[in-house]
């Protein structure tokens, strides 16, 4: 019998779904054996991730399937830790090498590479997770990305999360409210009132705070739309014909730090 004909089509679904791992307790329950485990892996049809979790295909692991390994190892109520879930959530653009997983404080697990297990207080974060493989929501992976984060950094996370419309500022800002100790509240507060206000991108915070408020202009009407634009001006100035807008290379336009941005400004017209 070729061994894939042996894996029952539950477990083949159960596996697509966790980005084709599953756990031998899971293949067990599903009617396969020990023994035919022990075919799989032999015939290069399985691979084993680490003792009791197994990878369905026979290539390397994506992150995907490293991500629902850790989660499975973790058991019950585990989910991915910040930054893991900052690169499923494309917050940050590298895969993390070793996979963060939150587990419940009462479950005491040893580091295996590549997962790394951190106990979570019951009150630290939402209790909500999101995404599949489970992970921390928006607002919770920026906060906590952002205690490890420069300035510079920071700033990138909290417009790339908001202009990507993944959250939005005030759920940032009831987020922040439950963290009366995070280490960067006041400036995730004066920044998350200017991104309230419109700036979607650092190079439009960078307009807000060198251009717009230094030379008194008056408040800009971030965000607005233009009929026959397929997309929004970053700033228009009422009662004028002054507006300033950036264009990216970016296919879905996503306003992120790491976008290559230009600016041009349209001068009001002057006339004698």
């Amino acid at each position: 019998m070729h061994p894939r004909q042996a894996i029952p089509g539950p477990l083949q679904r159960l596996a697509a779904i966790q980005s084709d791992v599953v756990t031998r307790e899971q293949a067990l329950d599903h009617g396969v054996s020990q023994h035919v485990l022990d075919r799989l892996v032999r015939s290069d049809s399985w691979r084993r991730l680490c003792p009791g979790l197994y990878l369905t295909v026979p290539t390397a692991p994506s992150f995907d399937a490293l991500a629902w390994g850790g989660v499975l190892l973790g058991g019950p109520r585990s989910r991915l830790g910040p930054e893991a879930s900052g690169y499923l959530w494309q917050l940050t653009e590298r895969a993390p090498e070793i996979v963060d997983v939150l587990v419940p404080t009462e479950r005491t697990l040893a580091k295996r590479d590549p997962w790394r297990f951190i106990r979570e207080r019951p009150t630290a974060r939402s209790d909500r997770c999101r995404g599949n493989p489970p992970r921390l929501g928006p607002e919770d992976t920026v906060l906590d990305l952002a205690a490890d984060r420069a300035e510079g950094q920071i700033v990138g996370l909290v417009t790339r999360a908001v202009g990507s419309r993944l959250t939005t500022a005030v759920r940032l800002q009831k987020h922040l409210d439950l963290r009366s100790r995070h280490c960067h509240r006041a400036l995730l507060r004066d920044l998350l009132a200017e991104v309230a206000e419109g700036a979607e991108s650092p190079l439009e915070l960078r307009f807000l705070h060198d251009v717009e408020r230094p030379h008194g202009l008056p408040r800009g009407d971030r965000q607005s739309s233009r009929a026959g634009l397929r997309y929004l001006r970053d700033v228009r100035y009422g009662g004028t014909r002054c507006w300033s807008s950036w264009t990216e290379s970016s296919a879905t336009r996503a306003k992120a730090v790491s976008a290559t941005c230009t600016a041009t400004t349209s001068m009001p017209w002057v006339t004698s």
